[in-house]
């Protein structure tokens, strides 16, 4: 069976955005070490997403630019394949969101340093949403051939 290309050019733009927001976050986490616990990591988890997002879709877009605009896919077609995308992704993105919260504020209970804590949730729940993001593409067969 062949891999598609589709999901590697996904799973690159979501390692940027990862590796991005890995650094960011953890440089929020790091300067928001005076907050709460839990304040820390919401605010470390908004600025995860602000940035993650900010990469992978900026990526995503210049990647597929030719079938999202003019000339591209037909318009009914578009919106079943960005639907399928969105719906796949969003899976991934509540797992994600619940086990990177409740892991930074683990560890930082645990007494971890806040970049620490934010660089070991970060890493766990990143290897979880990348295997339910690629599961969920696969299952509703977004890049169908």
């Amino acid at each position: 069976m062949r891999f598609p290309s589709e999901y590697l050019k996904l799973n690159r733009n979501m390692l940027a955005g990862s590796a991005s927001s890995f650094t960011i976050s953890s440089l929020v986490a790091q300067a928001l070490s005076d907050q709460e616990h839990h304040a820390n990591a919401t605010y470390t988890l908004a600025v995860d997403y602000a940035v993650f997002y900010g990469v992978f879709g900026g990526l995503t877009y210049f990647c597929n630019r030719r079938m999202y605009g003019r000339g591209g896919m037909e318009r009914g077609r578009l919106r079943q394949h960005l639907a399928r995308f969105i719906g796949s992704l969003g899976v991934g993105e509540v797992v994600y969101s619940v086990s990177r919260w409740w892991l930074h504020y683990y560890f930082l209970e645990s007494g971890y340093d806040p970049y620490a804590a934010s660089l070991a949730a970060h890493a766990a729940s990143s290897a979880i949403y990348f295997a339910v993001a690629n599961l969920s593409m696969r299952a509703t067969r977004a890049y169908r051939q």
